[in-house]
Order: C-alpha cells, then sequence, then structure tokens
C-alpha cells in the first residue's frame, strides 16, 4: 500500500514541479476542461478534502496542483492546448 501511495506522490510532485518550473509549456487539455467547468473544480477540492482522512501528502499535493492550475489559467493567463 506504501508503494502505490509512493507512485502517486511521486508523479503528483513530478507534475507540479514539470509544469510549475517551465511556464512556457502549455497545459493538457485536462486542466483546461477542469479550469472552464467550475463544478469539476468543486468536486476535485471536496475529493481532495476526503482523501486527506486517507493521505495528506497527496491531499495537499492535489489542492496545491489546483490552486496552481486556477491562478495560471484565470489571472496569468497562461497559455493552454486547443
Amino acid at each position: 500500500m506504501e508503494a502505490i501511495q509512493g507512485i502517486i506522490t511521486g508523479v503528483l510532485v513530478g507534475f507540479l514541479i514539470f509544469y510549475s518550473l517551465q511556464p512556457l509549456n502549455p497545459y493538457p487539455k485536462l486542466l483546461l476542461d477542469i479550469s472552464e467547468k467550475p463544478w469539476l473544480l468543486i468536486l476535485m477540492f471536496i475529493g481532495s478534502w476526503f482523501l486527506f482522512n486517507y493521505d495528506r501528502k497527496i491531499s495537499i499535493l492535489l489542492v496545491i496542483i489546483l490552486i496552481m492550475v486556477i491562478v495560471d489559467i484565470e489571472f496569468l493567463g497562461r497559455k493552454t492546448y486547443k
């Protein structure tokens, strides 16, 4: 079970580092869908809240990624795939 948690944490950390340290890379289509549909964003935050009881690291990384997407796309105008 710890191996699965480690893999998920590694993927989320890699995603966070790849997109936060290279702002010229556009976001994938999945993140564009999340930013266009607020109900999907709310569901992800609620899912992160329930995940917090299971594993705090994964939940906090997911919240950081969601906040990063909101700030980058909505406020900074970062490019996304079309």
